[in-house]
């Protein structure tokens, strides 16, 4: 009798294995891609808990070139740290064997935060180098890490209704990146002047509209991406030249569906952005808007990168049978 492991990637597996510019690479292919010829949309599939929490499941994750494909379940807890948590299933595509399993708290943060800067690289400004991250949580820090990496950022303004929270998120930027980050105790005031808007939040009431904002701002709206969850007014949403992941998920459970639009207020997915098949920002004055839900391929990618860095590293490759023979 044979019995075959299975490889589990802890957290700091993950966070050795991934090399963000990679990886970014790797997931603007994969956004092409999925605008241009998807034979099988992603899906989500959520609950809400008797607790004060949600599962969510998110299937299948498929990449081209990629001979497998992944399932991710985890949980979403606000008040809890960290607030979302959970494992992303890696299987052969051929016969559906399971090659690994991977923590999937870092994974989303760092997956997310690439996404939102790929869609910002795309769509805010050539010059905009004024940011407003409202919400300090971990996937305002994973935003602003890797929005940093691929521009120059000249000053940062942070707002959290923690004003402890904001405080320590500032420090802790400042120290990281090299870049002043200002606190400040409205979201008004945060973003005033600012030519690219991060909101990673839990907020079940809209708290951003087009008045607040600055002509040529550009804005990703993170927490945008779950039943009853709202930070865009549906006025900012109408007015602006807004973008998505997916539309059809956006309007189940995204931005479009909490605000109670229909699909004729989003203007282009991610994808066919970055290929060019509809425009991103069309003049410096336009307000533009990316608002996505999460895509299962997203964490294909990730997960289908780390297992190959994690190979080189450490020598160990996934089998592709799982269990005992």
């Amino acid at each position: 009798m044979t019995v075959v492991t299975t490889p589990v990637l802890s957290r700091s597996d993950v966070i050795d294995s991934l090399d963000p510019d990679v990886l970014r690479s790797d997931l603007r292919r994969a956004f092409e891609a999925y605008s241009q010829n998807r034979e099988i949309p992603a899906r989500r599939v959520g609950s809400e808990l008797p607790t004060a929490g949600s599962a969510m499941v998110l299937v299948s994750g498929l990449a081209a070139g990629i001979p497998a494909y992944s399932v991710k379940v985890h949980a979403k807890f606000p008040e809890a740290s960290p607030s979302i948590r959970g494992l992303v299933l890696l299987f052969d595509a051929e016969d559906g064997a399971l090659l690994s399993t991977m923590d999937s708290t870092y994974l989303t943060a760092a997956r997310t935060g690439m996404t939102g800067a790929l869609a910002t690289d795309v769509l805010a400004r050539d010059d905009a180098t004024t940011m407003a991250v409202v919400g300090a949580g971990t996937q305002g820090e994973f935003g602003l890490r890797h929005l940093a990496r691929s521009r120059s950022l000249e000053g940062v303004s942070v707002y959290d209704a923690s004003l402890e929270r904001a405080v320590a998120f500032a420090e802790r930027m400042t120290n990281e990146l090299g870049v002043s980050v200002d606190v400040h105790e409205t979201v008004q005031e945060a973003v005033a002047d600012r030519r690219i808007v991060l909101t990673a939040t839990w907020s079940d009431e809209p708290f951003l509209d087009a008045s607040v904002l600055r002509l040529g701002t550009h804005v990703t709206a993170l927490g945008s991406d779950g039943p009853g969850k709202r930070e865009l007014s549906a006025d900012l949403i109408e007015h602006a030249w807004f973008v998505c992941d997916d539309r059809e998920l956006v309007r189940e459970s995204g931005a479009i569906a909490n605000a109670d639009l229909d699909g004729g207020a989003i203007d282009a997915e991610l994808g066919a952005v970055v290929v060019r098949e509809r425009p991103g920002r069309t003049t410096d004055e336009e307000i533009t808007v990316f608002a996505p839900v999460g895509l299962a391929f997203q964490d294909l990618v990730v997960h289908g990168r780390s297992i190959a860095q994690h190979g080189k590293r450490t020598g160990k490759r996934p089998s592709t049978s799982s269990g005992e023979d």
